[in-house]
Formats: C-alpha cells, sequence, structure tokens
C-alpha cells in the first residue's frame, strides 16, 4: 500500500462584479476547452507555494507538536516532498449549486477505509461509514 495524499477544493468560477447601478451580479467567463493554464505547471507552482508555505510555517513555529521539526528531520521531509512530482487536476466548472454537491456528495457519503497500523509485512484497516443527516 502507497501512501497517497490529495485534497480536493471546489472553487468558484466567476467574480462578483458591480453594475451601473452599484449592485452586486455574478459573472461567469467564457470556458475555454484549455482551461486556464496548463496543469503540469500548475503541479509545479501549487508544489512550490504549498511547500514555501509549509516552510514560513515551520519557521514561525505555527506547526505544533511537529514530529519531524528537529532540523535534520525537516530537512529530510522537504527533500522528499520535492522529490515526487505532484499532480494537480484542474477541470471545467462544474456547472451549478446541484452538480456542485453532487460531485462533493461522492466524496463525503461513501465507505471510508482508515489505514490504523502498518508494518513492513501487514496493513490494518478499517472502513467508516459516513450517515447523511
Amino acid at each position: 500500500m502507497r501512501l497517497h495524499i490529495h485534497v480536493h477544493a471546489v472553487m468558484a468560477c466567476g467574480v462578483l462584479v458591480q453594475d451601473d447601478q452599484g449592485q452586486g451580479r455574478w459573472h461567469t467567463p467564457i470556458r475555454k476547452p484549455d482551461f486556464l493554464f496548463p496543469v503540469q505547471a500548475l503541479s509545479k507552482v501549487f508544489r512550490g507555494k504549498f511547500l514555501a508555505a509549509l516552510g514560513r510555517a515551520h519557521q514561525s513555529t505555527d506547526i505544533a507538536n511537529d514530529p519531524q521539526g528537529g532540523a535534520m528531520a525537516w530537512a529530510q521531509r522537504q527533500r522528499d516532498l520535492y522529490r515526487h512530482d505532484w499532480v494537480v487536476y484542474a477541470k471545467t466548472p462544474l456547472g451549478g449549486p446541484a452538480q456542485t454537491l453532487e460531485y462533493l456528495s461522492r466524496y463525503t457519503h461513501t465507505a471510508r477505509p482508515l489505514a490504523t497500523s502498518a508494518s513492513r509485512r501487514s496493513r490494518t484497516v478499517k472502513w467508516f461509514y459516513r450517515q447523511s443527516g
């Protein structure tokens, strides 16, 4: 079993702009097939910015009880994190509130494995189910 950490982020596709009467209205940009910029470039920029922010948090001691907070362990963590390619996947906007909820529900209302222990020979995994309501 290989550690696979990932984050889902849903961002608004558009901006609130002020019209001639001073009222705010939502402006949705024209959707392009190549969407913003290449995901390979986005992946490298995201990794750099994330690790820079992590470094600032480490320097300012904002990471409480960091098990890798010592100088040698921190340096190794940084090498490990930079050694791997990070993958950022970007897709066109979801379409609206209903589509956004449908997308998010795939990840919030399913059975999830929770690794509880690991060794060279075995992995122990427990499943938990999130119930709606």
